[in-house]
């Protein structure tokens, strides 16, 4: 395996949800920072390199360094603190110790990696074991990145950037009504696109289809309701988009590994 070489020494990890402004406009902290994105966008500026982060993207702050950022939409990301970080042995990979902004190019694994991720956001406090699948989560995003960056940029056959904005207009409808009814069919119809163009064009760009994507966010948002609050199953099930709570707890199990009474008797602090 490629990794980076020492393992980086995990530290922390937080989830901010939906963020609409940083507490602070600029910090500086004591060990190396990622934020990755999973949705909205920020702009930044770390000493020379500056830019914006959305998702599939992540910046790195090395420690001591001001970083200074921006909330342009509604942010949602992983904020994880490490030390330790020596450049990875790829040839052509960059070396992970200065400020950078990394783009990642296969998002499907991305999405799994911070999928993965949000289990484990309240287990990171709570015991060992949360820190070190944490912590292996952390060394395989670093490990991708740097995997990827060592490697020539293949362009996709047939592959046309022209249809971006429809793309971000597209996430970006779904993320507003994922726990609402829309169908694929009323999505590509606004769109313009039959549902076969547009789960094609969306897969290829954000490395998920539609489906997928509204499942991850209602899901994220039944994670955050069984911590959070004392709502019954049903009642999560009816704020989260799904037909019933019997429903909602069979495809929790299936996706996350344990059962909604499971996973609010373990993660509710």
């Amino acid at each position: 395996m490629f990794l980076p070489q020492p393992l980086p020494d995990f530290v922390d990890h937080t989830y901010w949800d939906q963020k609409k402004q940083f507490q602070l406009a600029s910090d500086q902290y004591t060990n190396w920072v990622l934020f990755a994105v999973e949705k909205g966008s920020f702009r930044f500026k770390i000493g020379s390199l500056s830019g914006t982060a959305q998702f599939a993207e992540a910046v790195l702050c090395p420690p001591g360094m001001i970083f200074n950022r921006e909330v342009l939409d509604p942010v949602s990301f992983h904020f994880l603190t490490f030390k330790n970080i020596q450049p990875p042995e790829l040839p052509g990979a960059p070396a992970l110790q200065s400020p950078l902004k990394l783009t990642f190019r296969d998002k499907q694994r991305l999405f799994n990696t911070l999928h993965q991720l949000h289990g484990c956001a309240a287990a990171t406090a709570a015991s060992e074991a949360g820190r070190a699948w944490a912590a292996h989560l952390l060394a395989d995003l670093l490990q991708q990145y740097a995997w990827e960056s060592s490697q020539p940029i293949q362009q996709q056959p047939g592959h046309d950037s022209s249809g971006e904005p429809l793309l971000r207009k597209a996430r970006l409808r779904i993320e507003e009504t994922a726990c609402r009814e829309l169908s694929l069919g009323e999505l590509a119809r606004e769109l313009g696109l039959s549902p076969v163009q547009l789960t094609r064009r969306f897969k290829a760009r954000y490395g998920l289809s539609p489906s997928a994507l509204q499942q991850s966010i209602r899901l994220q948002k039944a994670r955050s309701l069984l911590t959070e609050t004392s709502l019954t199953l049903e009642k999560i099930a009816e704020e989260c988009g799904y037909e019933s709570g019997f429903y909602l707890s069979r495809l929790f199990k299936k996706q996350v590994g344990s059962s909604p009474s499971e996973y609010r008797s373990r993660f509710r602090i």
